[in-house]
């Protein structure tokens, strides 16, 4: 069966102001590798600009840097206002994915920022290492719709970046519904196809 085309819009975050209110948990679709960077450089050039930690968990681009006009002794010390972790190894233990242990680590790095001073935290993931690693797609599905209840009382913002030439239409569908906002024709807006996990539990 062809794998169904899912058009993306050219996203241009003007501010991210809107994701203010629980769960701060955002779906951010992309087409292309500039794309992707350009999301990436608005958000964390507003989150470093407004003092927030910024944490991605993303290969780190030195083209990104560039933008950001930042260099190595930047992004070093014991309380770096931002960090770039390796993608496999921020999701992975010994090439595997257990969800508890992720949600863990997040909790660790948002708790680790307030104790530093931050009132904000960041969080960027770039999911296209469950395609790479050959990781289950509905599993991370799941942790997705579990990552809601991790957002929802802590001071953070969680962007969560979907490939769309790597991700299957059937998964990105999946993905969407455990999203509560979503990028959407260049603004952050609450994503009418969210499925609270509360809701389907109970059903």
């Amino acid at each position: 069966m062809p794998t169904r085309r899912i058009e993306v819009p050219r996203l241009n975050v003007e501010s991210v102001e809107t994701l203010a209110g629980p769960p701060n948990h955002v779906c951010a679709l992309y087409d292309s590798r500039d794309v992707r960077d350009d999301m990436l450089e608005r958000f964390l050039r507003e989150g470093l600009e407004h003092g927030d930690k910024c944490v991605c968990f993303v290969d780190q681009s030195r083209d990104l840097l560039e933008r950001l006009a930042l260099d190595e002794r930047s992004i070093t010390g014991p309380a770096k206002q931002l960090e770039f972790q390796n993608a496999d190894e921020a999701y992975l233990d010994n090439g595997a994915f257990c969800k508890e242990i992720m949600i863990e680590r997040l909790v660790r790095h948002v708790t680790s920022a307030m104790n530093d001073g931050y009132a904000l935290t960041r969080l960027v993931g770039d999911m296209s290492w469950v395609i790479r690693n050959r990781i289950d797609p509905q599993v991370v599905v799941a942790y997705e719709a579990q990552v809601n209840d991790f957002a929802w009382p802590l001071p953070q913002m969680a962007l969560c970046l979907y490939d769309l030439a790597e991700f299957d239409g059937s998964v990105i569908v999946d993905v969407l519904r455990t999203h509560p906002k979503v990028f959407l024709n260049g603004m952050i807006v609450a994503n009418p196809y969210y499925v609270s996990s509360r809701s389907s539990s109970a059903a």
